[in-house]
């Protein structure tokens, strides 16, 4: 049971608060891995927990997030009013460290591993926070306020990946590659390009030789945020460079390694989005920002065809509902690993429109609903603007 705290207990190691304890384990066992999907060395999981017993920055952004998530997914009432004053409390606390630490007037903050790490922790809880105000709309009258939310703590990591390298393997390679799936989550949302450098030498390549796993899946989410800074930045217009990401996204598919082929796929006929397993969560995720690239470099090719056939046009867009169906397909698959259901609401967010059969619109929602529910993530707003979009009541 909760106790009502005014503020958070000052935390000692090993804990002796049982709240805090239950956080910690909460964020070890349920959260860690929805951030470690694409880590070889599951730093979240192991790295930050041990850290965090001399870190309080990184010990308070842990408990903010794992109370965050036990009260957005609780039915409502008494302790999931309790959950969610804990994450507040524990976000204040967080933050007025990191206050502390960089210092109001410091323009070259003394950023460690451990602050970048906690503020990428606080950016996912702050993508949660969007769900308790999701559906209250005020009508615009406090858009700067709702901007700033939306931003949360993006700013300061843009900051952070500015000032320094990664050594791979370390803390903040595996922040760096949290923070650039959180930032392609932002740029799909807003239609605007990757703010985050993706200037890394060692760390970031592209040169399409890895044959890791892991690796193999970074190297498409860094595609996918090549995609988005051409379809949504000053390139968008460059032929040749929309065909360099053509032949990327092809040879990406072409050269993938063995262990990408699906353990199960349903046939097309089992249902609306047929659904296809994989066995590591890295596949998942590097499948499923591939084909998120693709779609929007097919939607460039549309926009973009002024003398485009009907015919051609009518191509394009069932390539775009099917790219949508398997990416829907991979999320329902692999629900042991929940950003993957994350992922498929993002490609119905962007191409939800396309879809004008009932069935497939009403399958789209369940998805959107369930992700709500059962992991916090807010897709209310995406709800309404799909029905909006598809021209149905929004009641």
């Amino acid at each position: 049971m909760i106790s009502s705290v005014v503020n958070p207990p000052v935390s000692t190691w090993p804990l002796t608060n049982a709240e805090e304890a239950n956080l910690f384990r909460h964020f070890v066992s349920r959260l860690a891995m929805w951030l470690d999907l694409c880590d070889p060395n599951h730093t979240f999981e192991i790295v930050v927990p041990q850290r965090a017993r001399e870190s309080p920055v990184l010990l308070k952004a842990m408990f903010a997030l794992a109370a965050r998530h036990l009260g957005q997914t609780r039915p409502p009432g008494q302790l999931k009013n309790s959950y969610n004053q804990l994450a507040d409390m524990y976000n204040e606390a967080c933050i007025n460290i990191m206050k502390s630490i960089l210092g109001s007037n410091n323009y070259e903050p003394a950023w460690t591993e451990n602050l970048f790490a906690a503020t990428i922790i606080l950016q996912v809880m702050e993508e949660m926070n969007a769900g308790l105000s999701d559906g209250n709309d005020d009508g615009g009258a406090d858009q700067d306020k709702k901007e700033a939310l939306h931003r949360g703590h993006l700013p300061g990591m843009y900051r952070f990946v500015r000032e320094r390298s990664f050594e791979p393997g370390t803390l903040g390679a595996a922040s760096f590659w949290v923070g650039l799936r959180q930032e392609i989550y932002s740029a799909v949302t807003k239609k605007q390009p990757v703010c985050l450098n993706l200037v890394h030498p060692g760390l970031v390549d592209r040169s399409l030789t890895e044959t890791d796993d892991y690796a193999w899946a970074n190297l498409a989410v860094v595609h996918c945020a090549d995609v988005l800074n051409f379809c949504f930045g000053s390139e968008r217009q460059q032929q040749h460079r929309r065909e360099e990401l053509d032949a990327f996204n092809r040879k990406w598919s072409d050269k993938q390694p063995r262990s990408y082929d699906p353990v199960f796929r349903e046939p097309k006929e089992a249902g609306i989005f047929p659904e296809i397993w994989y066995h590591r969560s890295c596949q998942v995720i590097g499948l499923q920002h591939h084909r998120l690239a693709r779609l929007f470099l097919l939607e460039h090719r549309i926009k973009s065809g002024n003398n485009m056939t009907p015919e051609a046009k009518h191509r394009l867009e069932e390539s775009i509902r099917d790219t949508v169906r398997e990416i829907c397909g991979i999320g329902r698959g692999n629900q042991w690993t929940p950003p993957g259901m994350f992922t498929a609401c993002m490609a119905i967010s962007a191409f939800g429109g396309y879809f004008d059969k009932i069935e497939e619109q009403d399958a789209m929602l369940a998805i959107l609903e369930q992700t709500q529910k059962d992991h916090a993530r807010p897709t209310e707003s995406v709800r309404l603007e799909m029905l909006k979009a598809w021209g149905r009541r929004t009641s």
